[in-house]
């Protein structure tokens, strides 16, 4: 008889517990439903706020770009040129011992050290004494990766000659200081080339003079003609030193080993402006206008259904 009650009570106990497992999962699934549903509607609403306030919205787009349109108009275009310097080298003479040889081609003023002498003596980037006026060079740089010994001048102004017209004057500067260098060290292998002439010169008129003085001494002055003949000798190999030398001092000053400073690239005529960029300008005032305009609408939506709200209680 007890075991039969217990049976029936855990049964009781069983279809309650499902029947409330039921209705739980039935409550979960409404409440899903719902949040659903409120997600759809204030996806809704949002649009139609949207709609609502359009006017704002289009006037805040509008008046973004009327704004950056007449920025755009009272701002002064600038114009930037470019140019590329080709260092120019001179060939360098070593010395081994009494014979010459050619060393490698040394460079009238390195890259770097242009770069940074350029960029003291125009201030680029530099607006510790305030800020510069046009025409200004706006950047000076090495091209080690394509050029080893090429240099990239560029200049800005508020027009496209105005921005030729002064890198023209910066670049001929430079070119000028340069081949004053270039000529200095020409002058020098010059002389250096003229000094082992006069002594190949000067070897030769000694030679013809112990020819003669050997040809004209007789028998008793045998011992001074083996001092003549030696003393020949040693001028004989003293010439092909001196012809070798002048070799090396010509091959430097070949075109292969000594060029002067030119220009790669001429200054360029810009077409369009670097800055302003209407278009990007224009665009991002575009996107501002738009981000203030919805931001407006939403807040002068909340704004009405506030007073709404207090105006009803």
């Amino acid at each position: 008889m007890s075991d039969k009650n217990s049976t029936d009570q855990f049964g009781s106990a069983r279809e309650m517990h499902e029947s409330m497992d039921g209705r739980g999962r039935a409550t979960h699934g409404a409440v899903a439903e719902e949040a659903v549903q409120e997600d759809e509607i204030s996806l809704i609403d949002l649009w139609r706020v949207i709609v609502k306030r359009k006017k704002m919205i289009i006037g805040s787009l509008l008046l973004a770009l009327l704004l950056v349109g007449a920025w755009l108009a009272i701002t002064k275009p600038v114009y930037e040129s470019r140019a590329v310097i080709g260092i120019g080298q001179v060939g360098q003479v070593g010395q081994v011992g009494q014979a010459g040889q050619a060393g490698q081609a040394g460079q009238v003023e390195t890259p770097q050290l242009l770069v940074q002498r350029l960029k003291e003596e125009y201030r680029v980037k530099d607006e510790s004494e305030g800020e510069q006026k046009f025409p200004l060079v706006k950047d000076v740089k090495t091209m080690e990766k394509s050029l080893p010994n090429g240099v990239e001048i560029i200049a800005q102004a508020y027009s496209a000659q105005e921005a030729q017209k002064f890198l023209v004057d910066v670049a001929a500067k430079v070119i000028k200081q340069h081949q004053k260098l270039f000529d200095l060290a020409r002058t020098e292998q010059q002389r250096q080339l003229d000094s082992l002439q006069n002594e190949h010169d000067r070897i030769e008129q000694a030679l013809a003079l112990i020819e003669h003085r050997v040809s004209s001494l007789v028998g008793s002055e045998a011992s001074l003609a083996g001092l003549l003949t030696l003393q020949k000798d040693l001028l004989l190999q003293r010439l092909p030193q001196i012809e070798q030398q002048q070799t090396v001092v010509r091959l430097a000053m070949s075109e292969l080993q000594s060029r002067p400073t030119v220009l790669l690239r001429q200054p360029t005529l810009p077409i369009n402006p670097v800055k302003p960029k209407p278009g990007l300008y224009l665009a991002l005032a575009t996107v501002l206008g738009l981000m203030l305009g919805i931001f407006g609408a939403f807040f002068a939506e909340f704004i009405g259904k506030t007073r709404a709200r207090m105006a009803v209680n």
